[in-house]
C-alpha cells in the first residue's frame, strides 16, 4: 500500500511551484507577511489577500483593496472597513496577532464570474498503482458577488450547497466572460497533472485536491493543494462510478496523520 501524509502548509507548496520553470507562471505572487511585504504588494497589486499558512475553509482570510493612494477597503469575515494606510496596518496586526500561525500575503486575482459571482475550480486526483488519475471536479461559486472567498465552508452560511457548487463543464460553458470552454478544460486538466507530479516528487502524498481560479481574461491560476479534501460534496455533482473509483483507490492508501 502507498502512503499519504496529511499536512497543511500553503507556502511549502507554493514555493515548490514557484521554483518550477513551467508552473511558476501560474502561481500568484506570494510572500511571508510583514508590514514591509504588505506595503510592497499593495503598491504593485490593487487587491491582496492575507492567509494563514495552515488555515482551513477560508478561516482567517483577509482581503485588502487599494481604493486610492492612501485609502483601502479591508474585508475580514463579514466585516468591511474603510481605512487609511496607517490605520490599515494597525487593523491587520490586530487581526492576525491572535491567530496561532504565520501569515502569507498574496496577489489578488480579478476572478472570472458565473451568475455574477466569483468562483474557483477544485480538481481531485489520486495516485493509484503508481499513476496519478483525475477522479472528480467541481466549481465552487461565492454566495454573492463581493464575497472575499469562494470556498463552500464560508458561503454555506449564506446559500444552500446546491447554489454554491456546480459541474465544471457547465460553468465553463456559461461564464459571464467569453471563454473557450474546451481549451480551458484541457488546460486545467493538463496543469493539474503537472502540479501533482511536481508536488509528488517533493512530498509523500497520494491524494490532492487542487484549487484553481480563472481571471477575467481566462488565465488559469493555481492557488493551493489540499491533502485532506472534502469528497462527499464532490459526489453530489460527479458520476457515482467516478466517486466509487476514488473510494476503491483510496482503500489502497495508508493515511498518515500529522503528529
Amino acid at each position: 500500500m502507498s502512503k499519504h501524509y496529511l499536512f497543511r502548509n500553503k507556502m511549502s507548496v507554493i514555493q515548490v511551484c514557484m521554483k518550477h520553470p513551467y508552473l511558476r507562471k501560474f502561481v500568484p505572487e506570494t510572500d511571508w507577511y510583514s508590514s514591509k511585504s504588505l506595503t510592497r504588494m499593495l503598491k504593485k497589486h490593487r487587491v491582496v489577500y492575507l492567509k494563514p499558512n495552515k488555515g482551513l475553509q477560508g478561516q482567517g482570510v483577509i482581503r485588502i483593496k487599494r481604493l486610492s493612494k492612501n485609502t483601502y477597503e479591508m474585508t475580514s469575515g463579514a466585516r468591511i472597513s474603510m481605512l487609511k494606510k496607517k490605520a490599515l496596518m494597525k487593523h491587520v496586526y490586530r487581526e492576525i496577532s491572535s491567530y496561532p500561525d504565520y501569515y502569507l500575503v498574496q496577489q489578488g486575482i480579478d476572478l472570472a464570474t458565473y451568475q455574477k459571482r466569483p468562483f474557483d475550480v477544485r480538481l481531485l486526483l489520486i495516485k493509484h498503482t503508481g499513476m496519478w488519475r483525475l477522479t472528480m471536479t467541481c466549481v465552487r461559486a461565492a454566495a454573492y458577488k463581493n464575497s472575499p472567498v469562494t470556498n463552500v465552508s464560508y458561503n454555506i452560511k449564506l446559500k444552500p450547497i446546491e447554489e454554491l457548487q456546480f459541474p465544471l463543464t457547465k460553468v465553463l460553458r456559461e461564464t459571464d466572460q467569453p471563454l473557450n470552454s474546451i481549451t480551458t478544460l484541457r488546460e486545467l486538466i493538463d496543469l493539474s497533472y503537472q502540479v501533482v507530479k511536481t508536488l509528488g516528487r517533493h512530498f509523500p502524498v497520494s491524494i490532492l485536491g487542487l484549487d484553481f481560479v480563472l481571471d477575467k481574461r481566462g488565465k488559469i491560476w493555481f492557488i493551493e493543494a489540499n491533502t485532506n479534501p472534502e469528497v462527499e460534496a464532490l459526489r453530489q455533482i460527479n458520476k457515482e462510478k467516478d466517486y466509487q473509483r476514488f473510494v476503491q483507490a483510496k482503500r489502497q492508501i495508508t493515511i498518515i496523520q500529522p503528529n
